[in-house]
């Protein structure tokens, strides 16, 4: 039980950021203000960081009812902050206490992520038989990226990007992201 308090011990404080169901912004902690480059002082509108949490609330708007543990895609985004570093977005409702309750405001976690060992893609590349471009695709899928993201990134559609990622995954004898990472390490 301690290595578990020591590992939470040493985690940063996510940034927090409450909108109400319209998608104003009401609330931003500051860790959230130091995650955000720009944020304390332009409307979240105007910043980049903006579509990805866009994307996130129109997910919960379109699956409202529906548990995360069953949904096909986690409310989850990506984002590259302004000095290179990379955080997860992700986004649930509040205030809905009770199951009959209606939710009122949406909270989304920004939270910096940790790269544990960076990945040798050309080894991987070499030991798999990857082309250039599904080692492109393998980086991203490593840092986290989903599908969508990962298409926008490289100019492709996401199609193409789901292709390279059977591709991948065939070469790798592997059948899901989390194999990938595991045969990776």
């Amino acid at each position: 039980m301690e290595g578990f308090l020591e590992i939470i011990s040493k985690r940063s404080m996510p940034g927090v950021l409450i909108f109400d169901l319209d998608e104003r912004l009401l609330f931003a902690n500051g860790e959230a203000l130091e995650l955000v480059p720009g944020l304390a002082g332009e409307p979240i509108e105007r910043l980049s960081v903006w579509e990805g949490i866009r994307r996130l609330l129109a997910f919960l708007k379109e699956h409202p009812a529906e548990p995360a543990s069953r949904r096909n895609i986690s409310p989850l985004r990506v984002m590259e902050t302004g000095d290179g570093s990379v955080c997860s977005l992700r986004a649930s409702y509040l205030g809905a206490a009770g199951r009959s309750e209606k939710p009122t405001h949406v909270m989304v976690l920004v939270e910096r992520v940790v790269e544990k060992h960076g990945v040798d893609l050309e080894r991987a590349g070499r030991q798999f038989g990857l082309s250039q471009r599904e080692q492109q695709v393998l980086q991203l899928i490593c840092q986290g990226f989903m599908n969508r993201d990962i298409g926008e990134r490289l100019f492709i559609s996401e199609h193409t990007v789901k292709d390279h990622v059977k591709n991948i995954m065939k070469k790798m004898g592997v059948g899901t992201r989390s194999e990938i990472m595991a045969v990776l390490q």
